[in-house]
């Protein structure tokens, strides 16, 4: 029994000593290393290539544009991004406060991640469509829509 103590005994103050040895010490230092990673990408822009034309249209009748507008975004080859076009938008005629009418707007991968190409360019058409009604002074009608662009 003596024997079975002792050997209990020396096995305690064996693991006792192992864990200290991992210990640190107060007031060592110890340290780590952290990995860093970038990737740096060209900025994003975006400009008007081609405005969105209507042409003429008999007022109150619905009209879609004869020429759909264009954006160039540039950026860094072959990221990806998202395009965002709004809904709609409204033009107002030339010097008349008050007469409006609505644009609805609509672009194929609208919200939907696409790829620049290896140039870091991407065009995205947009189209419009005015609804039957909504015309209703005659006049030149103006306005602008802002389009957005992110790296997804």
């Amino acid at each position: 029994m003596k024997k079975t103590l002792l050997l209990i005994f020396l096995g305690l103050a064996s693991i006792t000593m192992a864990k200290q040895e991992d210990a640190v010490a107060v007031g060592t230092e110890v340290s780590g290393d952290l990995n860093i990673n970038a990737n740096v990408l060209a900025p994003l822009s975006i400009t008007e290539s081609q405005s969105m034309e209507f042409g003429d249209i008999i007022i109150g009748k619905a009209a879609d544009s004869t020429t759909d507008g264009t954006m160039l975004i540039e950026g860094a080859p072959g990221n990806s991004v998202i395009v965002t076009v709004p809904n709609s938008t409204t033009i107002e005629r030339v010097g008349v406060n008050g007469s409006t009418a609505t644009v609805t707007l609509s672009s194929e991968n609208n919200d939907v991640a696409q790829t620049l190409d290896n140039k870091g360019n991407l065009t995205q058409t947009i189209k419009g469509n005015i609804a039957e009604g909504e015309t209703t002074k005659t006049g030149e009608h103006t306005g602008t829509v802002t389009i957005s662009v992110k790296y997804n």
